[in-house]
Parts: structure tokens; sequence; C-alpha cells
């Protein structure tokens, strides 16, 4: 089961990979944008199941604390030189 789980994950690997190759310098541009969006998307709706009564603002505000946590993370586990 798990071979087939690791060649599964490989080969949606690969399929990114050429996806990526075929698409123009704009497309790249604009993929990081989108897929962000995305992510947000998907954060907001685990937060909204989370917390069912918030209001979009509050939503909102939990997004951006998730973003500073997030952050505060990556420059203790990889600070900047």
């Amino acid at each position: 089961m798990q071979e087939a789980i690791a060649r599964d994950a490989r080969f949606a690997d690969l399929a990114k990979v050429r996806q990526a190759r075929r698409m123009t310098a704009e497309e790249r541009v604009l993929a990081g944008p989108r897929l962000f969006a995305g992510v947000c998307g998907r954060m907001k709706e685990g937060l909204r199941d989370e917390q069912p009564s918030a209001t979009e603002e509050e939503i909102h505000r939990m997004l951006l604390q998730r973003f500073a946590r997030l952050k505060k993370l990556e420059t203790t586990r990889h600070p900047i030189p």
C-alpha cells in the first residue's frame, strides 16, 4: 500500500514539473499569486470549521495571525544572516 502511495506521489510530482515546463513566462509570474490566493482560501475554510460563528473580519484577522506565527517560526528556524 505504501509503495502505491509513493508511486502515485512521484507521478503527481512529475506531472506538476511537466506542467510548469510548458508554462510561458507570463503564466509563471501569475502562478504565484494564484497559488497564494488558493492557500489563503483553504486556510480560511479551515478557520471557519474551527470557529463557525466567526465573522469574515474575524476570520481575516485569524488568518493574518497564522501568517505572523508562520513567519516567526520560519525566522527562528532559518534566520537570515
